[in-house]
């Protein structure tokens, strides 16, 4: 009705079954800086941890959570239909009217716009054209998959059966395993490139 049209409106398009906002980020203040201690400071908090994403214009924070206990196959349904809301959905809600609020420490405004406009100079010399998977042709039929990675039986990654990705993969791993690598132990900041 009315009611689910208007919430999926004031999400910025998002399902309200998976997704909440949070407002009262302070102006001048680069929300992208700060994606990474939101997401910690929203897991410590409902023990959950969100996709984050922001609207600069009205200063939202968008926070989307996965059904990791549940992944069903009719999850692709229309937002606007009311459904089953996700737990972290209602537990947000809760720590809401519990007024429990989500405070992160905030750098000088200059420090964090410098910091802003690094990671955005970073992304711009980034070669997408490596980042961007090789995905099949619209006419092609047939093509060789291999499992890599099994979650469970509705959510896995696949590669390439080929030549090319077997060799590709080659040179990653003899790129990572060239020199020592550094353990990661703290968070991993937004946009950093580790290996896993």
């Amino acid at each position: 009705g009315d009611r689910e049209r208007n919430a999926v409106r004031v999400l910025g398009g998002l399902d309200p079954r998976n997704s909440v906002y949070l407002r009262g980020f302070p102006d001048g203040q680069p929300v992208e800086v700060y994606a990474t201690a939101i997401k910690n400071k929203v897991r410590q908090q409902i023990g959950d941890e969100p996709r984050v994403t922001f609207d600069k214009n009205s200063r939202k924070v968008y926070l989307t959570f996965q059904d990791n206990q549940n992944l069903r196959s009719d999850q692709g349904g229309d937002p606007t239909i009311p459904g089953q809301v996700l737990l972290p959905v209602y537990k947000s809600i809760k720590a809401r009217q519990l007024k429990m609020d989500i405070r992160i420490p905030l750098l000088p405004i200059e420090k964090a716009v410098a910091l802003a406009e690094g990671i955005a100079e970073m992304k711009k010399n980034m070669n997408m054209d490596k980042m961007v998977p090789r995905l099949p042709e619209i006419d092609d039929t047939h093509f060789p998959l291999q499992i890599s990675q099994l979650v469970n039986i509705g959510r896995f990654w696949v590669q390439y059966a080929d030549d090319s990705t077997s060799s590709e993969l080659r040179l990653i791993q003899t790129s990572l395993n060239r020199k020592p690598l550094l353990s990661y132990t703290s968070a991993v900041a937004v946009d950093a490139l580790v290996a896993a």
